[in-house]
């Protein structure tokens, strides 16, 4: 009757030290494959550029949302204060309209749904994310 445990374990079987060898290789291949392909999306450069690309698309945004958008990524959030200087207008009534946009596409959201002077967050609507993040998501 054959040994059910064997001492030593074939090429063959996955639970040998090749088996192992290769399952490291293929996990390590794929770690660094994502961690180059996370870090290109989130590299600074290239996301300014991509905003650059939202906002241009849209008639509707003026070029200067693009700071505020690219600021509030850098960030994570921005201040009201610090957004509605970043919009470059001198109109306080017109830059409010802008910042006001922006969260109405879902680009910004409020910290605090409660509180109206909570600092804004950089968001990713559904509608944004094939230019923000290309190859993220099925078109």
């Amino acid at each position: 009757m054959p040994d059910k445990y064997p001492d030593k374990l074939t090429v063959r079987d996955p639970l040998s030290e090749l088996g192992l060898a290769r399952f490291c290789h293929f996990v390590l291949d794929t770690s660094v494959d994502q961690v180059s392909y996370i870090s290109e999306l989130l590299n600074l450069k290239s996301m300014k550029r991509r905003i650059e690309d939202f906002v241009a698309s849209r008639d509707d945004l003026k070029p200067a949302s693009t700071w505020v958008l690219y600021q509030a990524f850098i960030q994570g959030s921005i201040s009201r204060s610090d957004a509605l200087a970043l919009t470059g207008e001198r109109d306080e009534r017109t830059a409010r309209r802008l910042l006001k946009k922006l969260r109405d596409l879902g680009l910004l959201v409020d910290a605090d749904p409660k509180d109206s002077r909570s600092p804004l967050l950089w968001s990713v609507p559904e509608h944004a994310e094939p230019v923000y993040f290309p190859k993220l998501s099925p078109q």
